[in-house]
């Protein structure tokens, strides 16, 4: 897919065998195990794991990874969990397609940031609406 300029600034240091594309069915699985994740524990929880991942384990780990797809193309969730870096407890590291390799790290990283953009840009859900709204929100929405 396309990247904004700003993701592309954000890997410009990183080299090209952390850039290998994900194929549709991968993004397809991560999309469909995402709205799962949604569904059942509601967008901001989802927001929330999805930033955790992102920053807590791919960014802090960056080095890791990138010192391992250099000499290898392994399952990005095997070398996280064979390193201790995540396990299956992390909702979006169990929403990763086992087919996504350390060399899919740049795509990955994007597609888990387009997303969280998506999520972030989508009203609420229906889930979230059937919750109590805040005094505050009500007021906020009532207002001319």
């Amino acid at each position: 897919g396309y990247q904004l300029a700003s993701e592309a600034y954000n890997f410009a240091l990183l080299p090209l065998s952390m850039n290998s594309n994900i194929s549709d069915t991968q993004r397809n699985d991560l999309q469909t195990k995402i709205d799962i994740i949604i569904a059942e524990k509601g967008k901001t929880y989802t927001l929330e794991r999805l930033r955790e991942f992102s920053e807590d384990v791919l960014s802090f780990y960056q080095h890791q990874i990138r010192d391992h797809c250099k000499s290898s193309n392994d399952s990005m969730k095997a070398f996280l969990e064979t390193s201790n870096f995540a396990d299956e407890s992390d909702a979006i590291f169990a929403a990763l397609p086992d087919s996504v390799t350390v060399r899919n790290y740049i795509p990955l990283h994007q597609e888990l940031h387009q997303l969280t953009l998506r999520l972030m840009s989508k009203g609420f859900s229906a889930k979230e609406m059937e919750e109590p709204a805040t005094t505050e929100w009500n007021q906020a929405f009532a207002k001319p």
